[in-house]
């Protein structure tokens, strides 16, 4: 049983790295990857930008943490919150799935006196609200109408989704309404709170705030994107980045592929061909805005001793 259990991970990891590599085969049968490698870089400084943007993203990301702390009632700590946030956002690029960071930094919180209930309703929320104005942002664009000859159903699609997101607590209610003889109590009972916490956090001001912060760091990532393409000299507008980073960033979330490294590639040579950028381009593109959040995320290498003692202890 041991062994099953410690070889799971491993499995797991060797899945998505041959996913992620089948995926990247796949691009390779039909781009020229040696002129996707060598693309110019027509504005150096341009990418300068975009990582320092990567890098106070990272400080805005704690300014959201903070404030769903607050909400949530768990003690919050400036410092230590910058410390999490940035060790975390390192887990994600490193590690197989690009939320497990999120998780153990959500995990962490139990150092602070957080309950379980309290420390994945944290996880949640944060993560709802990074998809939740993610979907915003693109569905703003689609209702704008400036974006070309992007595919009708694309459009629907991120709609749809943006509704579901919207109607979240009351789906959560109903899963725990028609649910309450088949699932555990104790299950139940945290859909129950998590819908609870959902509309409370719209309702309260720290819960506003961190809804609004979390909308402005998907505008930086969307500014980032912005960058790197001016960088390469593609003739894209803002708008055009405000539609295609959300859809990408969040398809590159699924625990489908290695760090999302693959899935994002792919959907972003898919999209940014109905803007007249070239498949060569729009990988080498796309590849750097991945390689520039790596980077921005490797100085919480110095904050990783934060979770060794923490995740050490027995809940």
């Amino acid at each position: 049983m041991n062994i099953s259990l410690r070889a799971k991970p491993v499995l797991l990891t060797l899945a998505k790295m041959a996913v992620t590599g089948l995926i990247f085969y796949g691009i390779t049968r039909k781009i020229n990857i040696s002129q996707a490698m060598a693309a110019p870089v027509e504005n150096k400084a341009f990418l300068v930008l975009a990582f320092v943007i990567a890098l106070l993203i990272v400080f805005v990301q704690a300014g959201r943490w903070h404030l769903l702390l607050n909400y949530l009632g768990i003690r919050s700590d400036t410092v230590k919150d910058i410390k999490a946030v940035w060790a975390g956002h390192l887990l994600n690029n490193v590690l197989p799935t690009s939320a497990i960071g999120d998780v153990l930094r959500s995990y962490a919180l139990r150092e602070r006196g957080a309950g379980r209930t309290q420390w994945v309703s944290a996880l949640l929320i944060e993560k709802f609200f990074a998809m939740a104005t993610a979907l915003a942002v693109a569905g703003l664009m689609v209702i704008g109408g400036q974006l070309g000859d992007t595919p009708v159903e694309i459009k629907l699609i991120v709609i749809a989704f943006l509704l579901l997101g919207v109607a979240a607590p009351f789906i959560l209610r109903v899963l725990a309404i028609l649910g309450a003889r088949v699932l555990p109590a104790n299950l139940v009972q945290f859909l129950r709170s998590l819908a609870t916490s959902l509309v409370g956090a719209v309702s309260t001001r720290a819960g506003l705030m961190a809804l609004g912060v979390s909308f402005l760091i998907n505008i930086l990532i969307c500014l980032i994107f912005f960058c790197i393409a001016a960088a390469m000299g593609l003739q894209i507008s803002a708008v055009h980045c405000m539609f295609i980073v959300p859809v990408f960033t969040i398809l590159a979330g699924l625990p489908i592929s290695y760090g999302g490294w693959g899935v994002r590639e792919l959907t972003g040579i898919h999209l940014l061909q109905y803007y007249g950028v070239p498949s060569q381009i729009a990988l080498s593109t796309t590849f750097l805005f991945g390689l520039t959040i790596f980077l921005s995320s490797l100085p919480g290498l110095l904050a990783l001793p934060t979770f060794r003692n923490v995740l050490s202890r027995k809940e």
